[in-house]
């Protein structure tokens, strides 16, 4: 049976609705919205598991039924059929996150952390694992402990890695209270990865929490040339819009910007 590829969206989420604010790869499936109405919904997911009763539901008909589950927030029931899908055929880093991800999300956070633990001694420098433990535990009221290990993998890490990983570091630090901690480990990352413009763009909203409207813009502006030698930038443009800011006023500010990390 294949992977549930297209339940997982994976990758750097530039929001902090959910999220520990740049640096956590979460998994979300589509929202009902994007499926239909959730009567639209409700009626697939009875059709689909009558299906299954019958014996008749497909491999493709399965992660349909799993994506409509979870976009209704019927956590339990997803994790039954994904239980039973691992069972009948070898199991796959993308299903495990995703069962993970789904015991986090029903409040089974210990539940989550055991099955990331078994990725991760498997596969210890995993990324999306050790993200989504991080948030595990920062919902579950172990921050401290997401901090020091990641922390730890971050003195540990080789470069490659070491961008990713000092990101979440600073949100987590942010996150808990650590405003100028984590200020610091956003310049750090910023200063060491000159062509990255996401520790730039981690420290905008930091700034912009704190009100800082015009540090806001000048980081902005030297994310910006940072991800398009100062060409137009569609994401530049929206996040200034978003926070209320003039991109046009951003796109002026000039290459000294980028004394500002």
């Amino acid at each position: 049976m294949a992977p549930p590829r297209r339940l997982l969206l994976s990758g750097i989420a530039l929001t902090t609705a959910g999220l520990i604010g740049w640096g956590v790869a979460a998994f979300f499936p589509p929202r009902t919205s994007a499926l239909g109405s959730r009567a639209v919904v409700n009626r697939d997911v009875q059709t689909l598991l009558a299906r299954q009763q019958q014996g008749t539901l497909s491999s493709e008909g399965r992660l349909q039924l799993v994506e409509r589950l979870i976009a209704i927030s019927r956590f339990d029931q997803a994790l039954e059929l994904l239980a039973t899908w691992r069972g009948e055929a070898p199991s796959t880093i993308e299903l495990s996150l995703l069962i993970a991800d789904l015991r986090r999300r029903s409040g089974d956070h210990s539940g989550a952390e055991q099955e990331l633990d078994q990725v991760l001694r498997l596969h210890p420098d995993h990324l999306d694992a050790l993200r989504l433990r991080a948030l595990a535990q920062q919902e579950s009221g172990r921050s401290q402990v997401a901090i020091q290990q990641i922390e730890e993998r971050f003195k540990q890490a080789e470069a490659g890695q070491q961008a990713t990983l000092g990101l979440l570091l600073a949100d987590l630090q942010r996150l808990n209270g650590a405003r100028t901690r984590a200020r610091a480990t956003y310049r750090d990352l910023a200063t060491r990865f000159p062509n990255d413009a996401g520790p730039v763009l981690a420290l905008a909203l930091l700034e912009r929490e704190d009100g800082n409207t015009a540090s806001v813009q000048t980081l902005l502006a030297e994310a910006r040339q940072r991800r398009s030698d100062n060409q137009q930038d569609p994401l530049i443009d929206q996040l200034a819009g978003r926070w209320g800011l003039d991109a046009a006023r951003v796109r002026a500010i000039q290459p000294a910007a980028a004394d500002t990390p």
